[in-house]
């Protein structure tokens, strides 16, 4: 029985009567979970027992050795750095239908609403993934356009963009607009007319809203948490493009204590597959041999030594310098998978009737 199996029948539908599950399947749902994507596979991943918890984290930051002189009083001791990291839980649910006709009829069998259970727990994994990343619970106020925007318009300009996510929904009049990268007070990667609005042209000083995310509004995400460490403006490297001058300017920003330890192998490039591409594209541009091998195939994935960990749920356009270990998501262990037949509101409202 390989793992999948493991945790397919660890919780099967058939082992599920009031809905909340044992320790033992809550285990195997969070294990599945955290191994539906890589990122979440290489991150610390916390288990609470309850719905908030502390993390303790210590670090003595600066060097403290001093030189010691015969006959005179010791320097001062020094004392270590702690902290915790708190852990606050929040609900979220993933409700879905299954039709008599498809239980009825379909290839799997008995082993139906297993199959869908799994498929859903992967879903779990992915969304979470997600939210982990990009997670706001606390929206920007809205801005307003600096310029006219025609209805072609590839780039938002607005008075203020420095407090929005690198990517997201806006709304301007009645079009929604979704945006995928975001330079100085600009936005940019525009898909016009999203969710079924109609793109239009929009006047200076028209208002520019933040669509609420039902599920990005639930945390703050590792992205908006470390908009106060060091970070670095790629627009401002170079010619702004993907290319070795990047890595070199996050590394200088990245203080030296965390690159001279052990701990250090354990870094990496964290971007969104479209950026690695872009970074890999501009290696083809040397007139070397290693262009070429870059062409045919070879992996040039490693900048600087340290190897690159590709996430879709990333913004094209950001990259994050660290050890996935840093980078921590707890599950409560108060999990419920539950089926009922006689009304939606038990379950996504979770009333009793």
């Amino acid at each position: 029985m390989n793992n999948t199996e493991a945790i397919s029948k660890a919780i099967s539908t058939s082992m599920i009567t009031t809905g909340l599950l044992s320790p033992e399947q809550a285990g195997a749902f969070v294990r599945q979970v955290f191994d539906s994507t890589p990122l979440l596979s290489a991150s610390r991943r916390v288990a609470m027992g309850a719905r908030k918890m502390n993390i303790d984290k210590i670090g003595v930051g600066a060097r403290l050795l001093r030189v010691k002189t015969e006959g005179s009083a010791a320097p001062l001791s020094t004392a270590v750095n702690t902290g915790q990291i708190v852990l606050d839980a929040v609900s979220l649910s993933l409700p879905w239908e299954i039709t008599e006709d498809a239980i009825r009829y379909n290839i799997e069998g008995e082993r139906f609403e297993e199959t869908v259970i799994g498929l859903m727990t992967r879903q779990v994994g992915v969304d979470l993934n997600d939210l982990a990343w990009n997670g706001n619970a606390t929206p920007p106020t809205a801005t307003t356009l600096s310029s006219n925007v025609t209805v072609s318009g590839t780039s938002l300009p607005v008075v203020a963009a420095s407090a929005y996510p690198t990517t997201g929904v806006l709304v301007i009049d009645n079009e929604r607009i979704l945006y995928t990268g975001r330079t100085g007070n600009s936005f940019t990667g525009l898909t016009r007319g999203y969710d079924g609005t109609t793109a239009a042209s929009h006047s200076s000083g028209a208002s520019v809203a933040l669509v609420s995310d039902f599920l990005l509004s639930a945390f703050n995400g590792w992205l908006q948490q470390a908009s106060t460490a060091h970070t670095v403006d790629g627009s401002n490297v170079g010619e702004g493009a993907m290319d070795k001058g990047q890595f070199k300017a996050m590394l200088s920003a990245m203080p030296v204590r965390y690159l001279a330890t052990a701990s250090a192998k354990g870094l990496r490039w964290i971007m969104h597959p479209r950026t690695a591409f872009a970074y890999l594209d501009s290696l083809t541009d040397r007139a070397t041999s290693g262009g070429d091998y870059i062409l045919m195939g070879a992996d040039g994935k490693s900048p600087y030594g340290y190897p690159i960990l590709e996430d879709p749920a990333l913004p094209t356009g950001t990259v994050v310098f660290t050890d996935p270990r840093n980078l921590v998501l707890g599950m409560a262990l108060d999990i419920r998978i539950s089926r009922d037949a006689s009304s939606k509101d038990v379950i996504s409202r979770g009333v009793r009737y």
